[in-house]
């Protein structure tokens, strides 16, 4: 019996179903991946400058950072440099700038980390500088918040607490604990 035709059936029959196989599992691998997409940014902007306006349509709060990128996984926005100013219509404006940033799918509040600085910009302030690593903002509250180490500096005092609460648009701060202060008069 000639084995020949059965040899060559045999194979071709092997490399159809090998053939199946690897097509079938480059298949699987060739798509994205979403959870690898979801990962990545969908898009990035540098040099951003924002302003937001209030139901009166005058501004509210300017938003300016050197990159912001958003990931659609979560809708998380991460900001580098970030540099917020509540816009006041009455009153002295203030003004947080940090390394980084990092804001929540609603845009609801805004995280700041990495050498926070909050600054009044009116004179009578005389140099109100408040220093610390993390800062939460609401903007349409006005309102922010740490639980982090905070330093106050003017001309002439110095304070430090463990966190506070600050009112914006009434000029109200409430330091939460530890605190310790220096006055000296110039």
């Amino acid at each position: 019996m000639n084995r020949g035709p059965l040899l060559i059936g045999l194979l071709v029959l092997t490399l159809a179903l090998g053939s199946s196989w690897l097509s079938r599992r480059s298949e699987e691998g060739a798509g994205p991946n979403p959870e690898a997409a979801a990962a990545l940014p969908d898009y990035f902007i540098k040099g951003l400058t924002l302003t937001a306006m209030g139901a009166d349509g005058q501004p509210q709060y300017r938003l300016h950072a050197a990159a912001l990128t958003h990931y659609p996984d979560d809708g998380r926005t991460e900001l580098q440099a970030p540099h917020f100013e509540l816009v006041a219509t009455a009153g002295p404006a203030w003004q947080v700038e940090a390394g980084r940033g990092w804001m929540p799918a609603d845009r609801s509040e805004i995280r700041f980390a990495d050498g926070v600085r909050i600054r009044r910009t009116d004179d009578t302030a005389d140099g109100l500088t408040i220093q610390t690593e993390r800062l939460a903002l609401w903007p349409a509250r006005a309102h922010a918040a740490t639980d982090a180490p905070i330093r106050i500096e003017s001309s002439d005092t110095l304070l430090t607490a463990d966190g506070l609460q600050l009112d914006l648009t009434r000029r109200y701060l409430t330091l939460d604990a530890n605190i310790r202060g220096r006055y000296e008069p110039k």
